[in-house]
């Protein structure tokens, strides 16, 4: 559901000490992950909560197309640009508090499914 650490015990809320191939969002909406593979784009619904808009983090950084319907957030770059290791992937305005992410699609540069949690 995305809200998981991967690692089965008492999570201290840093996006670095997550599984491989994690990703995680607040009830706030700042959306972690942590992944040793580099990240070219993605896709995930926000359950529990109302997007009203997506920007910023590493995705924003390094210049990613980022859009966001009331239930889906989509990133890309049109550049080939892509981005790994840990932090916030993107950062959400909701209306309500997120309790996860279901329907994960991320991809490497190639356009390969990552294996996310």
């Amino acid at each position: 559901d995305g809200g998981d650490d991967g690692g089965g015990g008492d999570w201290d809320g840093d996006a670095c000490t997550m599984g491989d191939h994690s990703i995680h969002v607040t009830a706030t909406g700042s959306v972690l992950y942590n992944s040793s593979s580099g990240i070219a784009g993605f896709q995930f619904n926000v359950d529990g909560a109302t997007v009203i808009s997506a920007s910023g983090g590493e995705a924003g950084a390094q210049g990613f197309m980022i859009s966001a319907s009331p239930t889906t957030v989509l990133g890309f770059s049109l550049s080939g640009a892509t981005f790994s290791g840990c932090g916030t992937m993107v950062e959400l305005e909701l209306d309500g508090e997120a309790t996860g992410l279901s329907g994960i699609i991320i991809s490497d540069g190639f356009g390969i499914a990552l294996p996310f949690e």
